[in-house]
């Protein structure tokens, strides 16, 4: 492979061999007597062949004077050893170099079968052929595959090429962008009017291939799982071209998937096709994990097969548990299938927040789930909370601020606020959030109006907000925003009756806190851990408990000002922790 470094490289003269590789390199290649590593005590000749095995890619041999050496001997038949090294049979992984005269290139072109690396075509050469073989392609053409991800996958291979500038054509100049839309396009053309069983008949073997990690398959295959394959369908495949001693046998035929994508598409309808046979689908899902992971090729297939089902994705979704798959590909395939109510519920019930099936009595104590503010977290968990069967009590958002913030990441968060203040379930919720130097004041403004979203949402009872600034002196009035938020919104919840603020209040925004408190008699518990208690600050807490009396006051690691006497906070001086309940 281009980039792997060289580990080890043999040189050997065909013309010198009298024997088999294996004994030109034990003979001359390795040293003799005590310099030989392998002569005593470490396995022999056996280790030393065994470990060039090991080198894989890292093994270059290269094979000089193949011309000489067809001259020199009577027979012109090359030791077998020789001829399993250029068909790939011995060293399969490793690199072979072979010199000899042009004129051997004919007679040698059959023995030369190794693996080969598609990496597909240049853009230049991919240009040349969207414009039918000229360099004059029309200009929105080409800036529109260029500016594609899934149309630049499609143009690497020339019947890409063809298939894309033919859409293109009957289109009237327009493209599809999306993944799915780009491969269905490419299906459509090349393998138009296709029966439902012809498509589903070459996705069962498509779906075989990507399980073996296969790339071509035979003319005997494509009889065996195909009842008609020489039909529009054909279209999708392309004829390999042979080498080596296969390329004399008239009779067998390997094939290729004309461009990447295709494979998983087909695949895809294969699975779809059976959505309403619960028990071929099961066994088929359960047959696609290798080990303990899903290859990213079956998961396109799956994210394919979501789409394509629509709101039947649910059919799908629930037959996935024995993949154990992680929440975020859960989420991306939920996303694929969409927003029906049968589909929501079936993500709930893949995330175990679901009414159905009932929770056990030993598992019936609230569970806690940590959502990060990434894309994929907050689109899925945005679906899971639309759902009515959502069960999720606790819920803890991790919010990452970032300084360069996208717009499409603020767009995402709030779908996902809307999403959860429509929620009924989550009644306990944590905001937690660690603030980078020199973050930007639009920012914590924007925090601010997210934490007052989620605060107004129907059923929340306790609230706990966390925020934690990396700078080792910030402003005193750097988080103002988030107090002036949190006052305005707190008399708006009628439920809450838990509080929790950790955010290093100054003693102004204490005093600004206790006075909004006052007139929220439905807080009975709050807790205000890390903070300073200055005097205000004491008084404000104080004046407080006068007006109306807490059921639980908690100050844990506060600590009193050290330039107040002892007598004036209540508080012990100095780091510490105290509290007080009423």
């Amino acid at each position: 492979p281009r980039g792997q470094p060289v580990a080890l490289a043999l040189f050997l003269p065909l013309a010198e061999l009298r024997g088999t590789i294996a004994n030109y390199i034990g003979k001359e290649l390795l040293p003799r007597g005590p310099p030989n590593p392998f002569a005593s005590g470490f396995g022999g000749f056996s280790a030393a062949w065994n470990s060039l095995e090991a080198l894989k890619g890292k093994l270059l041999i290269v094979l000089d004077g193949y011309d000489v050496q067809c001259k020199t001997r009577k027979s012109k038949t090359m030791p077998k050893d020789v001829i399993d090294l250029l068909e790939g049979r011995l060293f399969p992984e490793a690199r072979v170099i072979l010199i000899s005269v042009t004129a051997s290139c004919t007679e040698l072109l059959p023995l030369m079968q190794r693996h080969i690396t598609f990496e597909g075509l240049v853009w230049g050469r991919s240009v040349s052929l969207l414009g039918g073989g000229q360099w004059g392609a029309p200009t929105r053409l080409i800036d529109t595959v260029q500016s594609c991800r899934h149309l630049r996958n499609i143009a690497r291979t020339t019947l890409g090429c063809l298939a894309i500038a033919a859409i293109y054509e009957s289109s009237g100049g327009e493209l599809p962008t999306d993944e799915l839309d780009v491969i269905a396009s490419v299906f459509n053309c090349v393998a138009a009017n296709s029966s439902h069983t012809q498509v589903t008949e070459l996705g069962r073997l498509a779906l075989f291939c990507l399980k073996t990690k296969r790339s071509t398959v035979t003319s005997a295959e494509l009889k065996m799982y195909c009842s008609s394959p020489e039909t529009n369908i054909e279209g999708c495949l392309d004829r390999a071209q042979l080498f080596g001693r296969t390329a004399k046998r008239k009779s067998d035929q390997y094939y290729t998937i004309i461009c990447p994508g295709l494979a998983e598409f087909l695949a895809a309808n294969y699975i779809v096709s059976l959505a309403n046979r619960p028990g071929l689908l099961a066994a088929e899902i359960a047959g696609l994990a290798v080990g303990d992971e899903v290859e990213p090729e079956i998961l396109k297939v799956l994210n394919f097969s979501m789409a394509l089902l629509g709101a039947r994705a649910h059919l799908l979704l629930s037959k996935l548990t024995p993949l154990w798959l992680s929440p975020q590909t859960i989420f991306s395939l939920a996303l694929a299938g969409g927003e029906t109510e049968a589909n929501l519920t079936a993500l709930c019930e893949m995330l175990g927040i679901s009414k159905s099936p009932p929770v056990p009595p030993l598992e019936a104590k609230p569970i806690w789930v940590s959502i990060k503010s990434t894309l994929s977290e907050l689109q899925g968990w945005g679906l899971a909370f639309k759902s009515p069967t959502c069960t999720l009590k606790n819920l803890e958002l991790v919010y990452q601020m970032e300084k360069n913030l996208l717009l499409e990441s603020r767009n995402v968060m709030d779908i996902f606020l809307d999403a959860l203040s429509k929620n009924e379930s989550v009644t306990t919720l944590r905001i937690t959030s660690l603030i980078e130097n020199e973050v930007r004041d639009s920012d914590i403004n924007y925090l601010a109006s997210c934490i007052s979203k989620a605060l107004l949402k129907p059923r929340l009872e306790s609230f706990e907000l966390i925020l934690t600034l990396l700078e080792e002196d910030p402003p005193i009035l750097k988080l103002q925003s988030v107090v002036t938020a949190l006052c305005r919104t707190i008399p708006r919840q009628p439920k809450l009756s838990n509080l929790s603020l950790d955010l290093g209040l100054c003693t102004s925004q204490l005093v600004q806190i206790c006075a909004t408190l006052e007139k929220c008699p439905h807080v009975t518990r709050l807790s205000l851990p890390h903070l300073r208690c200055e005097r205000g600050a004491v008084g404000a807490l104080a004046a407080l408990l006068t007006v109306r009396p807490l059921s639980y006051l908690g100050l844990p690691s506060s600590w009193g000002a050290r330039d107040d006497p002892p007598s004036s906070s209540g508080v012990s001086m100095g780091s510490g922790s105290g509290s007080s309940s009423g």
